[in-house]
């Protein structure tokens, strides 16, 4: 065997002939090399160790790679790379994905010459990638990918050798396997980077074709995706919204069901990066709301990718979150657009990738006209539902109805795993909800989470006629009981009450015009709205006293529908209890004294209640009390005294003792006597 590869191969006439003579001698070198026993490897190694570069390769062409690499390990991998330049000179380079493989797994840390030959074959492959055929291209992207998973040298190697913009030109013009392998490659390249602190920028176009992978490529190819997109994602707030633009959101999502458990991993932290807050929102209130919402994301993630407790509702909600932090984001840094020529690029690698400067200036000024307009939140709310729409989401058709079940008809151990979320999803998407008709669902899960989007609801609504909504809850007095139960867990004494109760009273004038000027049913609405508010904390009461609300409410009291009546009463027993602790003067004339005894007589026990405690709260001067008494307020409240519930009979009872106090100035012969008069008529 020796004295033949001596003889033969040793031969510098390369003519046709003579190549294809050495190629047969080659194949039948191969043959035995198949058949060698165990004994004879070991002499059989020697001698292939003494065969030339030039035979070694011509072994290797011939169909011998995988068992030259089996017998001599590391003492190929010169005749590796002089067939891989030599292949990577052809249109197809074909096999060089094999041959770059088998050189990659050569390398180690110890093997630093296989390490130092692989940086050296760089070139040549990037040369087949730029040139090649499209089978070529394939070739090269996988013999890339194979080849950047060695070490950081092989990274840096293949960024200098011109390979990122190819890569990246691939991904979106490449056959499928072309555009798998140059997603992994990429994958390698963007780790070297970030381990660099090189900064990273992508288009949305470029995160399209990425995204295009999750939909439809092999395992591999998915995985790549996501951990392309990933990188991209946890570096600047500009990638992550091209990111969301080209409508990741819903593939990454469905990922996290993948059987596959590197996939779930990696689409998950992908997720979570799509999420994070950032270090260029300077707004310390939305830096708070966002990392909120990160964390929600996180809680979703983690539920969704152990898939023991998964299911469509909690991802149709981790999709919704994802686009709700996409609008704050936007909104916040007037997100500028990435040319559709803009490619991924980075500073230290070739500049052919940088598109147009002027290009970019435009659509930037164009983006802030667009964001400074006063449609920008219809804009984005139609690009997000495009979004969802596009990316094929499982709860595109029915819009929210998977979230709206969930808040219904979930368990308590789903309602556990949402609520962060629920919580942090904005204050619009959370009035949609209720607007679907899951508003006291919603508070019971989150509480006072959803307090923004009920007075953003409760704003709206009572700037309409009647005040009732879109039904199913939604009306104004609804909403207002709501926001009362919302807060229902934190005490009056509590600092934070105060806050709400403050930021809340924004509410109180559209209620106050709605009272004066609305439809019956609309101050019905007001009333009871104003009577919730009322009853929350001191500052709201203070609030809805300043900005004139008395009035109309005492008049409703003679002119609104039983109803309208009634809720009236109840505020303005809560605004009268405020006056009287502070030592304001209540001065009740005889009409309104008159109104409020035939609510006595007619109104619901509710009604009946809120009468008496006006009552009794007006009763504190003499001149209210004969006005009271004018308007024959005894008979009816002493009927009530004895055959009314218990609520309406402590109500009655302080307004019957008020009534037989005197505290004007009198005769000293009838002092003694109204004073035991009054006590006498608070024993009985």
């Amino acid at each position: 065997l020796s004295a033949a590869a001596n003889v033969s191969f040793a031969s510098r006439d390369l003519s046709p002939a003579h190549r294809v003579n050495n190629v047969r001698r080659a194949a039948v070198l191969r043959e035995m090399l198949e058949h060698a026993s165990d004994e004879q490897n070991a002499s059989i190694r020697l001698a292939f160790l003494s065969l030339s570069v030039l035979t070694k390769q011509q072994l290797i062409d011939s169909g011998g790679l995988h068992l030259l690499v089996a017998l001599l390990g590391a003492d190929i991998a010169r005749s590796l790379v002089v067939s891989i330049a030599s292949l990577c000179r052809t249109d197809d380079g074909s096999r060089c994905v094999d041959y770059c493989s088998a050189l990659a797994g050569l390398a180690s840390p110890q093997e630093r010459s296989v390490n130092n030959m692989i940086v050296r074959v760089v070139p040549h492959v990037v040369h087949l990638l730029n040139n090649g055929t499209d089978a070529g291209k394939e070739e090269a992207a996988g013999g890339l990918r194979a080849l950047s998973v060695t070490s950081f040298n092989a990274k840096v190697a293949i960024a200098e050798a011109g390979a990122f913009a190819p890569l990246v030109k691939l991904l979106g013009e490449g056959t499928q396997t072309a555009r798998e392998d140059a997603a992994g490659a990429l994958w390698r390249l963007l780790t070297m980077m970030t381990e660099s602190n090189i900064a990273i920028s992508i288009s949305v176009k470029k995160a399209g074709d990425l995204v295009a992978l999750l939909h439809a490529s092999s395992d591999a190819g998915k995985l790549a995706a996501c951990g392309c997109i990933r990188l991209a994602s946890a570096t600047t707030d500009e990638n992550r919204c091209a990111i969301v633009r080209a409508r990741v959101v819903e593939p990454m999502v469905a990922l996290l069901a993948s059987s596959n458990d590197d996939i779930r991993e990696e689409a998950g932290w992908a997720l979570r990066a799509l999420a994070y807050p950032g270090t260029e929102i300077v707004d310390e209130t939305v830096r708070i709301r966002m990392t909120r919402a990160s964390q929600g994301v996180d809680s979703l993630v983690a539920v969704l990718g152990d898939r023991i407790h998964a299911n469509d509702q909690l991802s149709a909600l981790l999709e919704y979150l994802q686009y709700d932090i996409f609008d704050v984001r936007a909104k916040t840094k007037h997100d500028h657009n990435s040319s559709d020529g803009a490619e991924l690029h980075t500073a230290v690698v070739s500049t052919e990738l940088e598109s147009s400067g002027a290009s970019l200036v435009e659509q930037s000024r164009e983006h802030d006209r667009i964001a400074g307009s006063p449609s920008v939140a219809q804009a984005l709310a139609k690009l997000r539902n495009r979004g969802r729409q596009l990316g094929g989401s499982r709860e595109a058709a029915s819009g929210l109805t998977p979230i709206v079940q969930l808040v219904q008809a979930g368990s308590e151990r789903t309602h556990t795993y949402a609520r962060s979320a629920l919580s942090s999803l904005s204050m619009e998407t959370k009035a949609a909800i209720i607007e679907s008709g899951a508003l006291h669902q919603l508070v019971a899960v989150i509480g006072g989470h959803a307090s923004k989007a009920i007075i953003h609801m409760l704003t709206r609504v009572a700037a309409s006629a009647d005040g009732a909504g879109s039904g199913a809850g939604t009306s104004a007095a609804d909403l207002a009981e709501e926001l009362v139960l919302a807060f229902s867990t934190i005490s009056v004494a509590d600092e934070r009450m105060g806050r709400f109760a403050t930021g809340a009273t924004a509410v109180v004038p559209a209620l106050v015009r709605l009272l004066e000027s609305g439809s019956p049913t609309g101050q019905e609405q007001a009333a009871g709205a104003l009577r919730h508010l009322s009853g929350m904390h001191d500052n709201l009461t203070v609030a809805i006293a300043k900005e004139g609300a008395f009035e109309p409410l005492v008049k409703l009291l003679g002119t609104g529908t039983i109803v309208a009546r009634e809720e009236a009463a109840g505020a303005l027993w809560r605004v009268l209890g405020l006056m009287v602790r502070n030592n304001i003067d209540v001065t009740l004339s005889p009409a309104r004294a008159t109104d409020l005894v035939s609510m006595l007589k007619q109104s619901s026990a509710f009604g009946k209640e809120r009468a008496a405690g006006v009552l009794a709260l007006c009763a504190t001067s003499d001149i209210n009390r004969a006005a009271i008494m004018h308007a024959h307020a005894v008979e009816p409240l002493v009927n009530l005294l004895v055959h009314s519930t218990q609520a309406v009979g402590e109500a009655v009872a302080a307004a019957l003792v008020n009534l037989a106090i005197t505290d004007g100035d009198v005769d000293c012969a009838y002092r003694g006597w109204l004073d035991s008069a009054a006590s006498a008529a608070a024993r009985l």
